[in-house]
C-alpha cells in the first residue's frame, strides 16, 4: 500500500494518540506540565496548586492509568474496574508520600528554569513505580488460610 503525507501523518497522528492514551494524565494535562511550575512562586499559591493537585488531578489521573492500560491489554471494563480499584488505593498513598515532598524540594530550592526538569526526573522513578504497580496480577486471598492466621494470631 503506497501512503501519501497525509497517510504518514494520518498514521503518526494515531501513533501519538495511543501513545499519549497509555499515560492519560499526560494527554490531558500536557499544556498545565509547561506552565503549572512557573505560575507558582508565591508560598500560598504553591500551597493551594499543590492542594488541587494532589485532591483532584493526582487521583484521577492515577485511576485513568489503570483503566486505561488494563484495557489497552484486552481485558474488559469490568475487569479493568476492578483491577483499578484494587491498585488505585496503594498508588495515591504513595503519590501522596512521593508529590508533596518533591514540590517542596522543587518550590524551595530548585530555580525556575529548572522546575521542570527536576519534575520529570522525579516523574521517571514515578513512571517506574506505576508501571511496576499496573503489572501487579491480583492474588485472591484464600479465605481458610487468612481465617487460621487470624485465628493463630488471637491465641
Amino acid at each position: 500500500r503506497k501512503l501519501t503525507a497525509v497517510g504518514n501523518c494520518s498514521i503518526i497522528l494515531q501513533f501519538i494518540l495511543l501513545r499519549s492514551s497509555v499515560e492519560p494524565s499526560c494527554a490531558f494535562l500536557l499544556p498545565l506540565q509547561f506552565i503549572w511550575p512557573h505560575a507558582m512562586s508565591h508560598p500560598t499559591t504553591v500551597l493551594a496548586k499543590t492542594l488541587l493537585d494532589q485532591a483532584f488531578m493526582a487521583p484521577l489521573g492515577i485511576a485513568l492509568f489503570f483503566q486505561v492500560m488494563s484495557m489497552l491489554e484486552g481485558h474488559s471494563w469490568q475487569a479493568a474496574w476492578k483491577s483499578t480499584k484494587e491498585k488505585w488505593k496503594p498508588t495515591v498513598m504513595a503519590n501522596y508520600v512521593l508529590w508533596p515532598a518533591a514540590n517542596i524540594v522543587n518550590f524551595a530550592f530548585v530555580p525556575p528554569s529548572q522546575r521542570i526538569l527536576y519534575c520529570n526526573v522525579v516523574y521517571v522513578f514515578w513512571a517506574s513505580f506505576l508501571s511496576a504497580m499496573a503489572s501487579k496480577k491480583h492474588q485472591p486471598v484464600d479465605q481458610a488460610k487468612y481465617n487460621q492466621a487470624l485465628a493463630h494470631k488471637e491465641l
